[in-house]
Order: C-alpha cells, then sequence, then structure tokens
C-alpha cells in the first residue's frame, strides 16, 4: 500500500455565465452556473431584493467541499473533500473567466464507462447552458466609485491545507481554506 497523505490537484477554467434558467430571477434553485465550484473556493451567494443580480462575498466557515471524478482513458479517479481556490480575469470584448485550482483527498482510480458512472447533480437547478459573460458595458463600481478600465483580474489567494486523519487510508479527511490573501 501507499504510505502517507494522499492528495491530489486539479485546475481548470470556465466561461462564467449567469443563472442556469437566464429569463427567471436568481435564488436557491436558480443558481449561477458557476455556483458549486465558487462556493467550495469560499464565496457565499446573496441575492438582490428583485433576484436580478447574485452577489458572492469570501465567508471563513462552513465552506462546503466537493468530490470530483476525472476520467481518463476508461478510469475513473476520484478527489474528495475539496475546496479552492479562484482567479477571475476580464478583458473588454472577451468572455470573463474563472480559473479554479482544488486540492482534495485522492480515493483512488477504477475502471469505469464515463456514462455509466456520470453523477447527478443533487443541488440547484442546471436545465440549460447560458451563454458566457462578455465583459463590457457594466456598471463596476469600487467603494461606491465608478471604475474606469480596460481589464480586471482579482485572485483572492486562497492557501489549502490538507485536514489531516490518522485513522483514515488517504491520512486525510478533506482540504481546509487556512488563509485568503485577495489580490487584483
Amino acid at each position: 500500500g501507499t504510505s502517507g497523505t494522499r492528495l491530489c490537484r486539479l485546475s481548470f477554467s470556465v466561461d462564467l455565465s449567469g443563472a442556469a434558467t437566464p429569463t427567471t430571477a436568481y435564488s436557491a434553485t436558480n443558481l449561477v452556473e458557476a455556483h458549486a465550484l465558487l462556493a467550495a473556493c469560499g464565496l457565499a451567494v446573496t441575492y438582490g431584493s428583485l433576484g436580478v443580480d447574485a452577489t458572492y462575498n469570501p465567508i471563513v466557515a462552513a465552506v462546503p467541499s466537493l468530490t470530483f471524478y476525472v476520467y481518463v482513458d476508461g478510469m475513473q479517479y476520484k478527489m474528495l473533500g475539496a475546496r479552492g481556490n479562484v482567479r477571475f480575469r476580464a478583458n473588454i470584448g472577451e468572455f470573463v473567466h474563472a480559473e479554479f485550482e482544488f486540492l482534495g483527498v485522492y480515493s483512488g482510480g477504477k475502471i469505469a464507462s464515463f456514462a455509466a458512472t456520470m453523477p447527478v447533480a443533487t443541488t440547484g437547478k442546471y436545465p440549460v447552458q447560458t451563454p458566457p459573460t462578455v465583459f463590457g458595458s457594466s456598471q463596476m463600481t469600487f467603494y461606491g466609485q465608478s471604475v474606469v478600465c480596460r481589464s480586471l483580474e482579482v485572485d483572492f489567494g486562497n492557501r489549502l491545507e490538507p485536514r489531516p486523519n490518522m485513522n483514515g487510508a488517504n491520512g486525510a479527511v478533506s482540504t481546509v481554506i487556512a488563509q485568503g490573501n485577495a489580490t487584483g
């Protein structure tokens, strides 16, 4: 067997989109498509009074974790208890990108068919894919002042650490966000 803590990292980027159903107000059942990823990066959502906006703010307690399934050449690999960091990049006239990096507990691999083992989402409502958001014509403010800029980058700077468990087969039970150091 393998000794020591078994961790793995997963990095990827997505183009940000709005609500799963664009004509319906944001709510706990009509979430921003990247909601689960943002929540596992320590961001909690607040909905505007009319449901036309969703605001994400950093939190330090009760940050949910994710399980990722990665399929490569007929093998399924599983990462448990993952939490992450997100960096947003936006340039005028381009899609807004969210770059994610997650750290989780490696749970091994097994032979598996992608379609036969695909888990079904249990939270939120994702019936259609909304077009990605193009950066521009926004009403961006910073401390109440209008901002004029060509591009924007915000990195939450989450430092990720394993949550040790000497009784577990993998040496850790999950990962935690030990500290955030936002830049941008």
